[in-house]
């Protein structure tokens, strides 16, 4: 998800540990990151992780994008 980086500000505003930004827009992810860095959401002191991973379309494979057991929502902005 991306829609430089809406989708995942708003999941990780609404709760979420950990959200994967999936563009085809080199730009769109650095967007993605910086508005992220904006609204304070890229780091978790509690766990002492990064909240989000922006990848290029060309770095995912199908099945193996997010963790071994499973994601608990996907959500996308398809025109």
């Amino acid at each position: 998800i991306s829609g430089r980086g809406i989708l995942s500000i708003s999941a990780l505003h609404l709760g979420a540990i950990h959200s994967i930004g999936v563009d085809v827009e080199a730009e769109s992810l650095i967007t993605a990151e910086r508005n992220i860095r904006l609204n304070n959401l890229h780091f978790d002191e509690n766990y002492g992780t990064k909240r989000f991973t922006g990848l290029h379309t060309r770095e995912v494979l199908p099945f193996e994008v997010g963790p071994p057991g499973g994601v608990d929502i996907c959500v996308a902005n398809i025109l």
